[in-house]
């Protein structure tokens, strides 16, 4: 019998060769937590529904998740009768999607919510097939490197980090051409852990905040094992960080 809070240690990693979907069965489940804490409609459809229709995820965990019964009783009846369902949901102004199958449907059972098996994939049109972090307003994440022949010192501040990439803001004047390499980067989180890694330039663009600054999108190179955990452990407390932020701001 499968617990639906129980974790899942022998999840293995599906992969695909379209970076576009999130296939790794953890960051599938932190995907759906974050739209089950932040409450964020789940729009969906069925082939014997035309129209579309809105719900919520009530709970989640790393094998089950469960949705919000629908308050229609056709469309509840409908829903069951069909079985399989598209679900989109915009997260960070992007819309997210998936397909959920909802087993052992039966019309004339008194569900008050629908549970399902976390999918197997879910289609994130970010360019990233990681979840973001941004860095919350009021925290500072200082970027620091050395560039060149000359090994000039870059020193900026980190925007947003995923486990294998980030954005960092740096001065103008700096000469970053897509495709170059940026040996011994190191940022410095909150919990004192310098971390080092080398980063390809992916993207440059003037920056929003600043307009002597620009922003630099990186992919993170070859990342060691320990190096990945310390980016992972960065993200989660950034988006606890946010989340926290979030509540306190409702509460005004």
């Amino acid at each position: 019998m499968l617990n639906i809070f129980s974790l899942n240690k022998q999840a293995k990693k599906r992969q695909v060769s379209n970076p576009k979907f999130i296939t790794e069965a953890d960051e599938i489940y932190k995907m759906l937590k974050h739209i089950c804490d932040e409450q964020i409609p789940l729009v969906i459809n069925w082939e014997n529904n035309a129209q579309e229709e809105t719900t919520y995820l009530l709970k989640v965990g790393t094998e089950l998740f469960i949705i919000d019964r629908l308050g229609d009783p056709l469309l509840h009846e409908s829903l069951l009768v069909e079985g399989n369902i598209k679900v989109q949901a915009k997260v960070h102004g992007v819309n997210v999607t998936f397909n959920v199958n909802i087993p052992d449907c039966s019309p004339e059972a008194n569900h008050s919510y629908y549970k399902a098996p976390l999918p197997e994939k879910i289609y994130n049109p970010q360019r990233r097939g990681r979840f973001r972090a941004t860095i919350p307003e009021g925290h500072k994440i200082p970027f620091i490197a050395k560039y060149g022949l000359d090994e000039i010192a870059l020193t900026g501040e980190l925007l947003d980090l995923t486990a294998d990439g980030l954005a960092i803001m740096l001065d103008s004047r700096v000469f970053a051409r897509k495709g170059e390499r940026i040996k011994s980067c190191t940022i410095s989180p909150p919990n004192g852990h310098v971390i080092t890694f080398d980063i390809e330039i992916r993207s440059t663009r003037p920056c929003e905040r600043n307009e002597q600054m620009m922003r630099v999108g990186a992919q993170i190179v070859d990342p060691n094992r320990k190096t990945l955990k310390q980016l992972r452990k960065v993200v989660l407390s950034l988006e606890e960080l946010e989340l926290k932020r979030k509540k306190e701001r409702a509460k005004m």
